[in-house]
């Protein structure tokens, strides 16, 4: 069982939920669940964040190793500054990576990441 897997069990197994039942309440698939318990499965930012969400934790519980890394100036103003809303970035910033326009999905997935970020340096 990974670290993660083991965190996730552990906050499961405190309220009294089984695999099933917590697939339910964050309506999740309980074998998908049961792969991220047992290691099998890395999850999704998003699958981290929803879980932090529901356990009422910090992403970073879910995490063996924090990047202890510090922003430079520069990126802590960038992100005090940066509106999250996907609609403002996609108006205000053209962004690419290699070449292409980035997707609604991709831009979420940075959003995602930037809240997760967040959440481990408090």
């Amino acid at each position: 069982m990974s670290y993660l897997g083991s965190r996730i069990k552990e906050l499961r197994q405190r309220k009294g939920l089984s695999l099933r039942e917590l697939g339910e309440e964050i309506n999740m698939n309980y074998s998908h669940l049961s792969r991220l318990e047992n290691g099998q499965k890395v999850p999704s930012l998003e699958t981290i964040e929803l879980l932090a969400n529901y356990f009422e934790v910090k992403a970073s519980y879910f995490l063996d190793e924090v990047d202890t890394e510090e922003l430079t100036s520069n990126e802590e103003e960038f992100l005090r500054d940066l509106d999250l809303s996907l609609d403002d970035i996609k108006e205000k910033y053209n962004l690419k990576f290699e070449g292409k326009p980035l997707s609604d999905d991709e831009l979420n997935d940075i959003v995602t990441y930037l809240k997760v970020k967040r959440g481990l340096k408090k």
